[in-house]
């Protein structure tokens, strides 16, 4: 992102604008200096492109808190053209030049409401599996979400506190008091920097279905009749059963 802050052109949505780049500015200023600080302290720790989005999954009982995916990014070698020229910058690929992978840390918008230390500990956690990647160690398994006992060592040498999660495994981390004096400057720059935080959405009703999926719906007879039907023909306006006048209702 651009150090500077756009010019406004005074007008509201333009002021709104602007602020909310210098939030956004900030909020990514903190996190990467915080990374940094994490790099200083365990050089295999490798770079990353810092994306800020949602973690809500409304399959889930609460909103993840980051995650960590190896080469979701990509810098493009520059390459010759027909001519023998190079890029829009003026540097030519050299021979045998390719794209570059970087890693994804996506740090949630709502777990930024538990503030500066939670954040720090969502960026240890992260980091512990991109070590991991680093080393070529198989940290977690079942998608990603059984973390193992090899993650347990990256995670304590990361600072953290690790306990045992169940189904998780040893998931669970948290920040203990002498991480945190360690990264004291690092929290006081988060601290600065995490003003807003993302809503998070709320859990899907019962009977409800994932946007764009078939809803299970049923009337009031003695013995329901059923509907599957589309979110948005249902909730378009009320469907009344002809047999007992009573509208249908998400099962």
């Amino acid at each position: 992102m651009s150090p500077t802050t756009p010019a406004t052109t005074g007008s509201p949505s333009a002021d709104a604008a602007a602020e909310a780049t210098s939030i956004a500015e900030a909020l990514v200023s903190g996190l990467s200096a915080a990374w940094r600080a994490i790099q200083a302290r365990h050089p295999d720790v490798p770079d990353v492109v810092i994306a800020l989005g949602t973690g809500t999954d409304r399959r889930r009982t609460r909103a993840k808190l980051g995650h960590f995916a190896s080469r979701q990014w990509v810098r493009p070698a520059v390459r010759r053209d027909e001519r023998g020229h190079g890029g829009e910058d003026g540097r030519a690929a050299a021979a045998g030049e390719e794209d570059m992978f970087v890693h994804e840390l996506l740090v949630s918008g709502e777990g930024l409401a538990l503030g500066p230390v939670e954040a720090l500990g969502t960026l240890l956690h992260e980091a512990a599996h991109a070590r991991a990647e680093h080393r070529g160690i198989a940290d977690t398994s079942d998608g990603g979400r059984y973390h193992n006992r090899r993650f347990a060592a990256l995670a304590e040498d990361m600072g953290l506190h690790v306990a045992d999660a169940g189904r998780s495994g040893w998931a669970a981390t948290s920040v203990p008091p002498a991480t945190a004096e360690t990264y004291r400057d690092q929290l006081e720059h988060l601290r600065t920097a995490l003003t807003v935080h993302r809503l998070e959405a709320p859990p899907r009703p019962a009977g409800a279905a994932p946007e764009g999926r078939m809803l299970a719906a049923v009337c009031g007879c003695p013995q329901p009749r059923r509907l599957r039907i589309a979110r948005t023909t249902f909730e378009a306006a009320g469907i009344v059963c002809t047999a007992c006048r009573q509208e249908f209702r998400l099962a």
